[in-house]
């Protein structure tokens, strides 16, 4: 079976991305961070959502769910 990773969610910075994608290994699915060469050139730009998170299409709905719980989680512990 050939992969096909389609872009799950952009992210302005890489840390958040990174979370994302420590959130989705815990639950078995392999992601992946690719950056746009703008920000690796001008790491202190305002270009918005240049770091895409990447999935296999195959999690796409379950990497979706997942992420939302989680950021509902994190707005919830944020109040």
């Amino acid at each position: 079976m050939a992969i096909h990773l389609v872009t799950l969610k952009s992210y302005e910075n890489e840390f958040t991305a990174n979370l994302a994608v420590t959130r989705l290994s815990q639950y078995g699915i392999p992601a992946f961070i690719n950056m746009e060469n703008d920000v690796i050139m001008q790491p202190f730009s305002t270009t918005s959502s240049a770091i895409q998170l990447k999935v296999d299409e195959q999690f796409m709905e379950q990497a979706l769910e997942i992420l939302k719980n989680y950021e509902e989680e994190e707005s919830i512990k944020a109040e």
